[in-house]
C-alpha cells in the first residue's frame, strides 16, 4: 500500500469513529434572542449564555470539560455576552482544527490556529485580561482556513471562562469542580468517599488548576501516593517550593502546600504539573482535591471548641460520627495521616476525646514542639475524657495540633485518631456561666480532690463525676437561681452546700433505688449578679447509706425567677361553644436559659377554689366548656424541668357567656288563641289551614285522625305550613288535650305518629299529652319548631324525631318514658338525624344534616334505647339541663344513656342516671359519605349517676384527639367510676 493510501485509510476510519459521537443540534438563530448575559465562572458549549450560528454537532468525551463539547465542520460562529474582566476560550486542538477569527466588542482582536498534531482537550486556546468593568461580547467564527499541516479546518466550542476579579471567591472550600476553578489540560475525575466531596482529580500530562481568591491564607488539598509527582505552586506570579506527593500509602485529604499571612486582598494560586517524581515514586501524577481559602481570624480564646468549629483546622479523611455522649452530641476519628490544629490565645489547653478498644496513640504538639503523646486505648468504651491538658501556659498565643501517628497499644484493635473538642481556658479572665446547663465536663467548674469522670446514658451529658474522699466543686454564675443536678442512689452521700460563702441546708443524696438527673439543691430568688456556689465532700452519710460518696452530674443557672411571662391577653373562643371558652396568648418570659419551658395556668373563679393547669412549651391555650355566667380569672408562671419558676404573671379576666337556651324557645302564644277545635277532624281541618300567626287551641278531650283500621287512627300531618318568627303557627293544649291513636287493644307494629311535621318552619306545640303513638313527634324537613311542655309515652319506636334535614328545632319541658314498645332496639327518647349505617338505604341514605337542634330542660325515663342520641351528619347541637333516668331493661345495641355520633355538640348540665356500662358516649370515626363525624364535642358540668356501676363502666366515653373536650367538672357517682378513658381537661 502506497503512503498516499495509507494515510486515506487513516484519515478515513478517524472521520468513521467521529461521525459515531456527532449528534446534530438545532442552528440557534441569533444572539440578541437567544443568549443571556453571564457572569464569572465557567459556561459550557451548552450555556444559555452562548449564542450559535451555522450547523454545530455534539462531541461527548469524559476528556471535555463538562463531558462533552460542539463542533462544526462549515461556516459557523458562537457568541458570548458576559460581565468580567477576563474571558478565554477553552476547545480541543487536534490534527483536523481550523483557524478561527475572535472579535471581542465588535472590533477583531485576532486569529486561533488550534492544529496541533495530536489531539488535545480542555486547552485555553485564547484568552485576554484587563477588560474594563462591565458588558462586553465576544464571538469567534470560523475562516475556513487552515494550517498547511492540517487535515480540515473545523471549529471547536467546549467553555468559555469569565473571570472577574471584583468578585473573587471569599473564604471557603472550592472543590475540584468548582465552576470558580480554571482548569487546563486533561484532568480525570475520580470518586472516593475518602475525598473532600467525594471526588477528586487528577492529570499525568501538562495542566494546571488556577484560582483567584481574596483572603489571608491559601491551602492546596489532595492525595498522597505511590504514584504521587511533584508539583509546581505558582502563587501571585511567584514560584514556591516544588511539593513532592509521594507516599508509600494513600492518604487522603492532605495538605499538600498551605501560605499564610497573605495581605487581605486578591491573590491567585496555580498549581502545575511538572512532570518531575520523587525517585521512589512510580509516577508524576498532578492531584487536586480542593482548594481551602481562610479570612483573617484573630486566635480564639476562652471555650470549648468542637470538632466542627471554623476555627479549629483539620487534614487528613475525617469521618464523623454521632452520639448524645459526645460533647456536641458528635465528633470525628480517623485512620490515617490526619491532624486537628486550633491557634488559641489562653493560658491552659485540653484535647478532649473518647477511649475506646479500637483506639490508637496520638501525638500532640504545642507551639512546634512535641508535648506528649497520648494512648487513647481502654477496654470499655469512654467519652468525654481530657485524654491531654497543658495548663500554666506563658500568657499570649499558642497553637495545639493533634496528630495520626500510625501507632497503637498492643491491645487495640487499630491505630484510629479521634477528635471531640478542644478546651481553652484563661486564667487572666475568671469564667462566669450564664444560665444555662453546665455540664460535669464544663471548663467554668474548678475541681478539688480526686474527682472521677464516670459515663452513663442516664447523665445528663452522658457522663457525671464522682469522688469518694474529701473533694469539693465550685461554679461562679450569673443568675438568680443556681441548681445541683446529680444522683440519688444507695451509695450516696451527705454533701455541705454554700452560696457566695453562706452555708445552706445539708444534702442527703441516698435513695434505696438510683435515679439520675435528680435536682438535688436549687435556690432561686437571688439577687441579680454574680454568685459562687460550692458543694463539698463531707464523709457524712445516711445510715442506710452504703459510703459518703458526692456525684456531680451538672449545674444549673438560672434567671427565670427574675422574669414572668408577659403579654398576656385573653378572649372568647372553641369554635364549638364561644359563650364558653377563654383563649388564653402569652409571651414567652424574658430567659437567657435555653431550657424549653412550660406553664402553669391558674384558673380562679369567684368564690370556689383556684385550679391549675399544667401546659406545654406553648404560649397560647384554649380552656373550653366553662360554665356559663361566671366570671374567671386567669394567671401564669413559666417553669423549667429542674424547678425553678418564674414570678407570676399579670392577671387577666373573662365573663362567660350565656349558651341562649331561654332566647331559644321564644314566647308561648296559647293565652289568645285563633281557633279552638273540640275533635281530631276539626284539629286536622285548622292544621291544614294554619297560617303564620295562627294559634290553634284543644279543648280536653281525645283526639284522634281518621279511623284506619278498628282501633286503629291516624295521627295528624302539618305540610307546607310555615309562621314567621314574630308570628309562628302555635298549637296549644290544656290538662286533659290527650292524642291516643289506639284503643286498649295495642298492635305497636301499624301506629302513626301523633304529630308529623313535613316541610314547615316557625311552629310551636305546647302541653299536650301524646300516647299510644308510633312516635309523639316526627319532624321532616323541617326548622324552627318548638316542642314545649309535651309528655309523650307508649310509642312503638323513639319518642320525637327531628330528621331529615330538620334544623334549628327545640324540645324542652318535655317528659318521655316508655319507649320502644315495638323493638326495644330503636326506643330512644329523642333521636336525632338519621343513620348512614341503616341497611335500608345503604350504600346511596340521603345526606341528612339535621343540625342546631336544642335539646333543654327535659325528663327523660324508661326509655328502651338511648335517652337521647345524635346521629352522624349532624352539627352544633345543644342537650342541656335535662334530666335522665335509667333506661327500661337491655338490648344489643344500647350501650349509654346519651350518644354523639355528630359534630361539635355541647352537653351541658345534665342529670343521668344510667343501668348501662356509659353514662354519654361520643363516637368518632369515617363514614360511608367521605366524612368523619363524632369531632369537636364539649361535655361539661353534667352529673352521671351509676345505678349498676362494675369495673367496666365509663361516665363519658370519648378522646381528646378528635377535639372532644371532657372536662373534669362532669361529677361522677360512684367515686370509682372513671370519667373518661384518659384525664379529663381541668
Amino acid at each position: 500500500m502506497s503512503k498516499h493510501m495509507a494515510y486515506f485509510v487513516r484519515s478515513l476510519m478517524a472521520a468513521t469513529a467521529l461521525a459515531a459521537l456527532l449528534v446534530p443540534i438545532a442552528v440557534t438563530p441569533s444572539f440578541a434572542q437567544e443568549a443571556a448575559t453571564v457572569g464569572a465562572g465557567r459556561h459550557e458549549e451548552t450555556s444559555t449564555g452562548v449564542a450559535l450560528t451555522g450547523k454545530w454537532s455534539k462531541l461527548t468525551n469524559a476528556q471535555d470539560s463538562g463531558g462533552s463539547s460542539y463542533y462544526a465542520s462549515g461556516q459557523a460562529s458562537f457568541s458570548l455576552r458576559f460581565t468580567g474582566t477576563s474571558v478565554s476560550w477553552l476547545a480541543r486542538t487536534s490534527p483536523s482544527s481550523g483557524i478561527s477569527s475572535v472579535s471581542l466588542d465588535g472590533a477583531v482582536v485576532g486569529t486561533v490556529d488550534r492544529y496541533s498534531p495530536s489531539d488535545k482537550f480542555n486547552q485555553i486556546v485564547w484568552s485576554r485580561d484587563g477588560l474594563g468593568a462591565g458588558s462586553h461580547v465576544i464571538t469567534v467564527t470560523s475562516t475556513g482556513r487552515k494550517n498547511a499541516a492540517a487535515s480540515g479546518t473545523s471549529s471547536h466550542l467546549d467553555a468559555m471562562v469569565v473571570k472577574d476579579e471584583s468578585i473573587a471567591v471569599g473564604p471557603g472550600v472550592y472543590q475540584q469542580d468548582d465552576p470558580n476553578l480554571t482548569l487546563t489540560g486533561a484532568w480525570t475525575r475520580s470518586a472516593n468517599a475518602a475525598d473532600s466531596g467525594g471526588t477528586s482529580s487528577s492529570a499525568s500530562a501538562t495542566a494546571t488548576a488556577t484560582l483567584t481568591f481574596r483572603g489571608t491564607d491559601i491551602s492546596w488539598i489532595g492525595r498522597k501516593s505511590s504514584a504521587g509527582g511533584i508539583g509546581a505552586v505558582v502563587l501571585d506570579g511567584i514560584r514556591q517550593p516544588d511539593v513532592d506527593r509521594y507516599s508509600p500509602t494513600n492518604d487522603y485529604q492532605q495538605e499538600l502546600f498551605r501560605f499564610r499571612d497573605l495581605r487581605d486582598g486578591v491573590h491567585t494560586i496555580t498549581i502545575e504539573w511538572t512532570n518531575k517524581t520523587n525517585a521512589q515514586s512510580r509516577g508524576t501524577h498532578l492531584h487536586l482535591d480542593a482548594f481551602v481559602v481562610r479570612g483573617a481570624r484573630s486566635p480564639v480564646s476562652a471555650g470549648m471548641f468542637e470538632e466542627d468549629s471554623p476555627d479549629v483546622s483539620l487534614t487528613g479523611p475525617w469521618t464523623a460520627t454521632t452520639s448524645s455522649l459526645d460533647s456536641g452530641e458528635k465528633s470525628i476519628y480517623a485512620n490515617s495521616r490526619s491532624s486537628a490544629t486550633l491557634t488559641f490565645k489562653g493560658t491552659s489547653i485540653a484535647y478532649i476525646g473518647r477511649l475506646s478498644k479500637s483506639s490508637g496513640i496520638a501525638e500532640i504538639t504545642i507551639d512546634g514542639k512535641v508535648a506528649g503523646k497520648v494512648d487513647r486505648y481502654s477496654a470499655a468504651p469512654a467519652y468525654r475524657n481530657v485524654l491531654f491538658s497543658k495548663k500554666d501556659l506563658s500568657a499570649g498565643v499558642h497553637t495545639i495540633s493533634v496528630t495520626w501517628s500510625g501507632q497503637k497499644n498492643t491491645e487495640a484493635s487499630s491505630d484510629a485518631l479521634h477528635f471531640d473538642a478542644f478546651r481553652v481556658e484563661n486564667a487572666a479572665s475568671a469564667f462566669v456561666a450564664a444560665p444555662g446547663v453546665i455540664g460535669d465536663d464544663s471548663s467554668a467548674i474548678a475541681y478539688e480532690g480526686p474527682w472521677v469522670t464516670s459515663p452513663s446514658s442516664g447523665e445528663q451529658g452522658g457522663q457525671s463525676r464522682y469522688a469518694m474522699s474529701a473533694s469539693n466543686a465550685t461554679l461562679s454564675f450569673s443568675g438568680t437561681g443556681i441548681a445541683w443536678v446529680g444522683r440519688k442512689s444507695a451509695g450516696s452521700g451527705i454533701a455541705k452546700v454554700t452560696i457566695d460563702g453562706i452555708a445552706q441546708p445539708d444534702v442527703d443524696r441516698y435513695a434505696a433505688t438510683t435515679s439520675y438527673q435528680q435536682t438535688l439543691f436549687l435556690k432561686q430568688g437571688l439577687t441579680s449578679g454574680t454568685h459562687t456556689i460550692e458543694i463539698q465532700w463531707t464523709g457524712k452519710k445516711n445510715s442506710a447509706a452504703s459510703s459518703a460518696s458526692i456525684h456531680l452530674d451538672a449545674f444549673v443557672v438560672s434567671d427565670l425567677s427574675a422574669t414572668k411571662p408577659s403579654s398576656v391577653a385573653i378572649a372568647s373562643a372553641d369554635s364549638t361553644a364561644p359563650a364558653l371558652g377563654a383563649a388564653i396568648t402569652w409571651s414567652k418570659p424574658a430567659t437567657k436559659s435555653r431550657d424549653a419551658i412550660t406553664y402553669r395556668l391558674t384558673r380562679s373563679e369567684a368564690g370556689g377554689a383556684a385550679t391549675n393547669i399544667d401546659l406545654p412549651d406553648k404560649t397560647s391555650y384554649v380552656d373550653a366548656g366553662l360554665a356559663e355566667n361566671t366570671a374567671f380569672a386567669y394567671r401564669l408562671i413559666a417553669r423549667d424541668r429542674w424547678g425553678f419558676s418564674s414570678q407570676s404573671s399579670s392577671t387577666v379576666n373573662r365573663t362567660t357567656g350565656s349558651l341562649g337556651v331561654n332566647k331559644a324557645l321564644g314566647s308561648s302564644r296559647c293565652a289568645n288563641p285563633t281557633a279552638t277545635v273540640r275533635d281530631g277532624a276539626a284539629l286536622q281541618v285548622a292544621l291544614t289551614q294554619a297560617k303564620a300567626g295562627d294559634t290553634i287551641k284543644l279543648q280536653p278531650g281525645t283526639y284522634r285522625g281518621r279511623e284506619r283500621a278498628p282501633g286503629l287512627y291516624a295521627g295528624f300531618t302539618i305540610s307546607d305550613r310555615h309562621g314567621t318568627a314574630a308570628a309562628p303557627i302555635s298549637i296549644c293544649g290544656v290538662s286533659g288535650s290527650n292524642i291516643r291513636l289506639s284503643g286498649s287493644d295495642v298492635d305497636y307494629s301499624k301506629l302513626n305518629a301523633g304529630f308529623l311535621i313535613e316541610d314547615s318552619s316557625w311552629i310551636r306545640i305546647e302541653n299536650i299529652d301524646i300516647a299510644l303513638v308510633h312516635a309523639g313527634v316526627e319532624a321532616h324537613s323541617s326548622t324552627n319548631l318548638v316542642m314545649d311542655y309535651l309528655r309523650v309515652a307508649q310509642t312503638s319506636q323513639a319518642g320525637i324525631y327531628l330528621s331529615k334535614n330538620s334544623s334549628d328545632n327545640v324540645v324542652a319541658h318535655s317528659t318521655i318514658s316508655q319507649t320502644g314498645k315495638r323493638d326495644a332496639r330503636f326506643g330512644e327518647g329523642i333521636y336525632v338525624g338519621s343513620s348512614l349505617g341503616n341497611d335500608t338505604c345503604e350504600p346511596s341514605c340521603a345526606a341528612d344534616r339535621s343540625s342546631r337542634n336544642v335539646i333543654a330542660y327535659n325528663t327523660i325515663t324508661g326509655t328502651t334505647g338511648e335517652a337521647i342520641e345524635a346521629k352522624e351528619q349532624t352539627v352544633g347541637g345543644m342537650i342541656y339541663k335535662n334530666t335522665v333516668g335509667a333506661t327500661s331493661g337491655q338490648n344489643d345495641i344500647t350501650g349509654s344513656s346519651l350518644q354523639i355520633k355528630g359534630s361539635k355538640y355541647v352537653v351541658y348540665g345534665n342529670s343521668l342516671t344510667s343501668s348501662l356500662e356509659q353514662g354519654i358516649r361520643i363516637l368518632s370515626g369515617p363514614y360511608s359519605d367521605g366524612a368523619t363525624w363524632g369531632e369537636g364535642n364539649v361535655i361539661t358540668k353534667n352529673t352521671i349517676t351509676f345505678s349498676k356501676a362494675t369495673t367496666n363502666s365509663l361516665a363519658i366515653y370519648g378522646f381528646a384527639a378528635n377535639g372532644t373536650v371532657i372536662k373534669c367538672s362532669n361529677t361522677v357517682s360512684p367515686s370509682s367510676v372513671k370519667t373518661a378513658p384518659a384525664a379529663c381537661m381541668k
